[in-house]
């Protein structure tokens, strides 16, 4: 077989299979886990762009990002889409919402890594929802990334997992007691107070999460500290 006509039995399979798989994709459940932390942030960022706008939203680290949303069906918090993605802070999905055409009328904070310094990880995530591939799994289900075969089949396996197992991010070892987490980013706070302010002026109301960490809490003298003397500053937990 010479290359072109291979080339086009190779175009010709991939579409077909393409095909095959979005007629079989509606009755199969969408994936809320993936197999590497890039997949399960690219399903959270995939959900709360491409779905109908949710009345809350939630930003932070991988420590909100465990909160899937199916934990919270029939429940007042039904709505919620979760940007808090692996790797990241809130800043990240701070910057995404005020980039939106509209603001929900309620975000949850988690300030576990409300002072995390900006870097190259962020700047990719905020790159990956102006992609041409994202753009296009907004019009093609079959490209999302929770209907992967691979991670629908982890996200399977995952829950059939026994019980009482230890639950922790896609390829993520425990954090030992002595991990060294990086110094607070200087300007984070008068920062914080200017996104906080546009996204109520925006009429959207702001409420700080605190969620239990265990070892992975930083030491109390590197935590760093809320501002205060704020309207509804306070921290939920």
């Amino acid at each position: 077989m010479d290359r072109h006509r291979q080339a086009l039995v190779i175009v010709a399979s991939a579409l077909l299979g393409l095909g095959a798989w979005t007629c079989v994709r509606p009755w199969l459940p969408r994936a809320e886990l993936a197999e590497s932390n890039f997949q399960a942030n690219l399903i959270r960022l995939q959900a709360w762009s491409m779905e109908p706008p949710r009345s809350n939203v939630v930003v932070g680290s991988s420590i909100a990002g465990r909160l899937l949303p199916s934990c919270f069906r029939g429940t007042p918090l039904d709505s919620l889409a979760n940007l808090a993605l692996d790797g990241s802070g809130p800043e990240l999905g701070i910057r995404l919402l005020l980039g939106a055409g509209t603001v929900p009328p309620r975000v949850f904070v988690e300030v576990h890594r409300l002072g995390k310094p900006w870097h190259a990880n962020d700047d990719t995530l905020l790159g990956v929802v102006h992609e041409t591939g994202f753009a296009l799994a907004g019009h093609l289900s079959a490209l999302r990334a929770d209907t992967r075969p691979t991670t629908l089949l982890y996200a399977w396996l995952k829950g059939r997992r026994e019980p009482g197992g230890e639950a922790r991010a896609p390829g993520a070892a425990p954090a030992p007691a002595t991990a060294r987490f990086p110094a607070a980013d200087p300007g984070w706070e008068e920062r914080f107070r200017g996104q906080v302010g546009e996204l109520r002026r925006r009429g959207c109301e702001v409420v700080l999460l605190r969620l239990p960490v265990g070892r992975e809490n930083p030491p109390i003298r590197r935590r760093p500290a809320m501002p205060t003397g704020w309207p509804g500053s306070s921290v939920s937990g």
